[in-house]
């Protein structure tokens, strides 16, 4: 009977030693390396070639074309684009945007122009959220998956993490001198928040990015907003300066003569 036990008692402590060591591995693996991913390299970033086409800043993004969440409708009729989206009137806070996916030709400093209007300064803001395609490694299926992280500009000003820009319509004054509430106007996205101390403000907000695909949101923050399109524009490039064409003396005849 006792050698049984001892048999039974051994064979416990055994697999207990197995459990761990096994618990041990698991644990190493998480903080080891990666796996590489056979579908992306380098930083994970789809780079643009040296000959790439040039930005295309004109182009624009129609709003009703996106994903449409339950805070927005859709006007189809007389607008700046025949065609716009927006909030409803006393609809209330709420969270569902319009989701939108961009592709970065190449690496650099950008702004989102968009086509707004409001009525007035109680209806006139989005949140906006831009998110980069990443391929990410998840650790419960051990496996890499497609996934977005969303773009830090709260860092790069150092107010910590702020990922939701509330682009403030009273703000755009100060990059388009031409907006005017009731009409149809163009606005950079902006980041204005008046609730901390000391108060955030970026005029407009500017986004470090590199070439790949993103995914763009624009949730509610006031009700009656509207949005007629969208379009990234490349920020901080100095305009070339002109040059003028050395003039060529015409020979007269008395030159030619000498």
């Amino acid at each position: 009977m006792d050698s049984k036990i001892k048999k039974i008692s051994v064979l416990i402590v055994a697999l207990s030693l197995v459990t761990v060591i096994i618990a041990i591995t698991s644990m190493a693996a998480k903080e080891g390396t990666v796996p590489e991913d056979p579908l992306v390299t380098g930083d994970n970033t789809a780079v643009a070639p040296p000959n790439a086409p040039p930005l295309p800043v004109d182009v624009w993004h129609e709003a009703e074309s996106g994903w449409i969440g339950r805070s927005f409708l859709i006007d189809n009729g007389v607008g700046q684009g025949r065609g716009y989206i927006y909030t409803p009137e006393f609809s209330g806070y709420a969270y569902g945007g319009m989701n939108y996916y961009v592709t970065v030709p190449r690496n650099g400093k950008y702004v989102i122009e968009g086509i707004v209007n409001a009525s007035n300064v109680g209806s006139d803001s989005f949140l906006v959220t831009v998110y980069k395609h990443e391929r990410l490694f998840d650790w419960n299926t051990n496996q890499w998956v497609d996934g977005y992280i969303a773009y830090d500009f709260g860092k790069e000003h150092g107010w910590g993490q702020e990922y939701n820009a509330q682009w403030r319509f009273e703000r755009c004054y100060e990059t388009n001198p031409g907006f005017e509430y009731g009409k149809w106007s163009s606005c950079f996205v902006n980041h204005w928040n008046a609730y901390v101390n000391p108060q955030q403000e970026a005029i407009p907000l500017v986004y470090n990015l590199k070439a790949g695909e993103y995914l763009i949101k624009f949730d509610m923050r006031e009700d009656g907003t509207m949005l007629d399109k969208f379009r990234f524009v490349n920020w901080g490039i100095p305009t070339p300066i002109p040059t003028i064409p050395t003039p060529i003396e015409t020979p007269t005849p008395e030159t030619l003569i000498q």
